[in-house]
């Protein structure tokens, strides 16, 4: 065999990364005093974020109640939705897959009219350096729209409900 075809081959046939950039996207719709978040990641990110932050191995997401506790617990450790000054903590309401990307749904519930939201994300902050996390927010009935792109150094965005 040709010594150029068995080095194409070689290269050719070995293991390539899913994704060489780090992001998760989230969406977030307000209306009166309930938000409801949407928020994907590459599924592998993810689960090298839980295996570290709970000292895991061989730990594979699935839409269990397990999985999804321990997302919860990790998600309240960096990512803050205040109204009017006051943290507000989701409750989640599903998960899953969704080709190579892994998706929660969370609701935020306050006891007043959402107004002044301050929102932080370090989401997988703490594993990788060149993460990014991308946040679109819509507000009803206004439409009143923004998004934020969150990195090391601008974690912290503030939004005024109409």
């Amino acid at each position: 065999m040709n010594m150029r075809l068995v080095i194409f081959l070689f290269f050719f046939l070995l293991p390539c990364p899913v994704h060489n950039f780090h992001v998760s996207y989230t969406k977030i719709a307000v209306e009166q005093n309930i938000a409801v978040m949407n928020v994907r990641f590459f599924t592998d990110d993810l689960e090298l974020a839980l295996q570290r932050r709970f000292n895991l191995t061989d730990f594979k997401l699935s839409a269990t109640p397990l999985c999804d506790s321990l997302y919860l617990l990790y998600f309240n450790q960096h990512f803050e939705l205040h109204n009017n000054g006051s943290v507000i903590r989701p409750t989640l309401l599903s998960s899953g897959i969704d080709k190579d990307m892994w998706w929660y749904q969370l609701q935020f519930s306050s006891p007043q009219p959402m107004q002044h939201l301050s929102i932080k994300n370090t989401l997988l902050f703490d594993v990788f350096d060149d993460q990014k996390n991308i946040v679109q927010i819509m507000h009803f009935p206004s439409e009143k729209m923004e998004s934020f792109y969150f990195i090391h150094g601008a974690e912290r965005y503030q939004f005024s409900c109409p």
